[in-house]
């Protein structure tokens, strides 16, 4: 009985935790939207913020650093990569885009750090992004 009721409680909470991030998704792309910059977004929104990559220089992003993991949380990190035209195969050295999606939990600000570096610990630039997020009236 315990074991079922401590199930029931588990899937209740993950249910609330997906569901607590279905509003209209914000995004910021590094390159249109400079790092640096401010990002508002409501608690429940989603933030996406699309970094381009290319995997054949040895570099990726990576997240390095919030300053405050209480108002934003990460949900996942998803690679696009460049669409095909008809007939055509991708390239070698073709650029992608990675999306880093967050949660914005609860109102505050934060700073998210990426860096952009190689395996070996090189790295090549870095990306500061800082979200405020404040209750929807």
């Amino acid at each position: 009985m315990k074991k079922i009721s401590l199930t029931l409680i588990s899937l209740f909470v993950i249910i609330i935790a997906v569901s607590s991030c279905k509003s209209k998704e914000l995004t910021a792309k590094y390159g249109s939207l400079p790092p640096n910059e401010e990002i508002q977004a409501f608690v429940g929104d989603t933030v996406v913020i699309e970094m381009t990559t290319n995997a054949s220089t040895g570099y990726k992003w990576d997240i390095v650093y919030y300053s405050n993991e209480k108002v934003v949380s990460f949900i996942e990190d998803v690679t696009i990569e460049p669409e095909k035209t008809e007939g055509s195969e991708m390239m070698v050295g073709t650029s992608s885009k990675i999306a880093y999606k967050f949660c914005a939990e609860k109102e505050g600000s934060t700073s998210i750090v990426f860096e952009y570096k190689r395996a070996n610990g090189e790295v090549g630039r870095q990306a500061v992004y800082n979200v405020t997020c404040t209750k929807k009236e």
